[in-house]
């Protein structure tokens, strides 16, 4: 890391400028962007960060997506804090938490730069890949994610504290904006503030075994995440809360998929995932009614499970043209008098001579 930090500053050292930004320091007032002939400013751009002006564009002769960080504001010696910030970014990168650092330095020096309004044109940035949206955004989108979708999501973010925290580097600066998520759904690392960052070497790290002797509550079988967990708490706290406070995830049985109440047991209304009948696939040509079915033979039993919702059918109304794991309950009931729902009188009815369970 010491190495890092001064092959970093004597790179920077061979503009003069930066030591006038070092003595001066400067405050960064970024109020919008225009194309360069390099890049094409981004229409939709990422949340401005408390230390920093951040500026979406896409370099026209690669077409790479990459992000450009503008520092705002670094106290009294704001290039040492530079030099740090760039070092641990370029050490996650390596690690595989972050994205990659493609330049940094001086802004008119190294960039055909997107037309800002700042104080001063030595600014000194970060050019960085660019890997998705930052969770806040993830999180916020529609549709919305099931549950299970969210506990996954919360496995894979711990996963990766977990293994950057084994591998020596933690960060304390643990906000939704600064983890970011793909199209794919992996997970990355943004912003590694030196105030909050810190990195150990691995000689000067307890080992696991030294973590897992120490705490009553882990074994050999322990997970890094459970270990790290006891190691981190605060962290891994904080990561729960980014995903969970304030948010509701509706529930997704994992048998019939139907979304439903979780605090609920879930009684499969519309059955489950491979009950169709056999007995059912040549059966389309049979009680045609008059050929109103036609359209409905070649579907699937779940094409016809949907059209069915759709129609506005509940399951207890249509047990009453047949169990509900046949193609031909569904094919009757949509053309039924233009999908007319049987009436109540009509269900009871017929729940008279049949048992509920014997078309669940």
């Amino acid at each position: 890391m010491e190495q890092r930090i001064t092959d970093i500053t004597k790179k920077l050292d061979n503009w003069a400028n930066v030591n006038v930004f070092s003595q001066n320091g400067r405050f960064f007032s970024w109020s919008g962007g225009s194309d360069s002939q390099q890049y094409q400013v981004a229409t939709e751009q990422p949340e401005q960060g408390s230390n920093s002006g951040v500026l979406k564009c896409v370099n026209r002769t690669t077409n790479q997506t990459i992000v450009l960080k503008a520092l705002k504001v670094y106290g009294d010696d704001p290039k040492e804090r530079f030099v740090t910030e760039v070092a641990y970014q370029q050490l996650a990168a390596e690690m595989g938490f972050a994205p990659q650092v493609l330049h940094y330095g001086l802004g008119n020096v190294i960039f055909d730069l997107p037309s800002w309004e700042f104080c001063g044109k030595d600014m000194l940035f970060i050019m960085m890949e660019y890997k998705g949206q930052n969770l806040s955004q993830y999180l916020s989108q529609e549709p919305s994610l099931y549950d299970d979708q969210a506990y996954d999501l919360l496995a894979r973010i711990e996963t990766i504290y977990a293994k950057m925290a084994e591998q020596g580097l933690t960060t304390d600066d643990l906000t939704a904006e600064n983890i970011v998520v793909d199209s794919a759904g992996h997970i990355t690392v943004i912003d590694f503030d030196p105030t909050t960052t810190t990195y150990q070497r691995p000689s000067a790290r307890p080992a696991l075994a030294d973590i897992i002797d120490s705490n009553e509550d882990l074994n050999e079988d322990s997970t890094l995440v459970e270990i790290m967990a006891v190691q981190f708490p605060y962290q891994f706290e904080c990561i729960y809360n980014i995903v969970f406070q304030g948010r509701h995830f509706p529930h997704r049985c994992g048998v019939c998929h139907h979304v439903y109440d979780g605090n609920a047991q879930c009684l499969h209304r519309w059955g489950v995932p491979g009950d169709e009948d056999s007995s059912d696939e040549d059966s389309s040509g049979e009680d045609s009614n008059d050929g109103q079915d036609q359209d409905y033979s070649n579907m699937t039993l779940t094409e016809l499970k949907e059209m069915a919702k759709d129609a506005g059918f509940e399951p207890e109304q249509l047990r009453v043209y047949g169990r509900l794991t046949t193609k031909k309950t569904y094919i009757d009931a949509l053309s039924s008098v233009v999908a007319t729902v049987p009436s109540e009188a009509s269900y009871h009815q017929f729940s008279n001579l049949a048992s509920y369970h014997r078309f669940v």
